[in-house]
């Protein structure tokens, strides 16, 4: 399944009357330029797809709620903002729009990979920790099959630690404390059209973040549409 981590709808003002935009690419011969549809770039396939023995249907479970819940409600508001201006959104139409630039930011294919590399050794490293401050039940359920709760997930739940990384995806999109941070920085709209030297233009990392994150002072963040 393809997994676009950059939807395609946010591709719509780079589009000609035929539908392609114009992808420029480093190969060993140069900078080369072709022209392409949305559908055919910025995606890896089963880039969120969860492995191993996993519930009928769950599969694509993050790919299908990243589309419904994130793209799907924030291409209204960017259309809104494309045509009204960002001064025009409501508080609430800003809060989706905060929460796409979150999601664009994590689904990037780096992201996802450091995830993947990083969040299943460290729930390993901790499951001990876990069980000595585990909840009643858990712990009369490890008690009465006497085993621990590495043992218990190693032998009977092993999809939990494999896709340990994509389970943390919509947690870190949905952040509550950096979303409220990043909702109370100074947003600007700059409108270029007619002004700029050279035509305005994306990439394949949509959302340029400068700075040491939202807490910095002197952050900038830079989202061209």
């Amino acid at each position: 399944m393809r997994n676009h981590y950059i939807p395609e709808f946010y591709f719509g003002p780079w589009l000609d009357d035929g539908g392609h935009l114009l992808q420029f690419s480093r190969q060993p011969s140069g900078i080369v330029a072709d022209k392409k549809t949305p559908g055919q770039i910025c995606y890896i396939r089963d880039l969120h797809t969860f492995t191993g023995a996993v519930p009928p249907g769950s599969r694509h479970h993050i790919e299908e709620w990243l589309t419904s819940e994130i793209d799907t409600r924030t291409a209204p508001v960017i259309r809104k903002v494309l045509t009204e201006g960002l001064g025009h959104i409501s508080p609430e139409e800003g809060s989706g729009l905060i929460r796409f630039i979150q999601a664009l930011i994590v689904r990037r294919p780096e992201s996802i990979r450091t995830l993947r590399e990083k969040t299943a050794p460290l729930l390993l490293n901790n499951l001990d920790a876990i069980e000595q401050a585990a909840w009643p039940e858990l712990h009369a359920s490890l008690k009465a099959s006497g085993k621990s709760l590495r043992e218990a997930i190693e032998n009977d739940h092993p999809q939990l630690i494999e896709n340990a990384g994509q389970l943390m995806v919509g947690q870190l999109i949905a952040h509550a404390k950096t979303g409220e941070k990043l909702f109370r920085l100074e947003w600007i709209g700059v409108d270029l059209a007619g002004t700029a030297v050279v035509p305005l233009v994306t990439s394949d990392k949509a959302v340029v973040a400068l700075g040491d994150g939202p807490d910095d002072p002197e952050a900038i963040i830079i989202f061209p549409l």
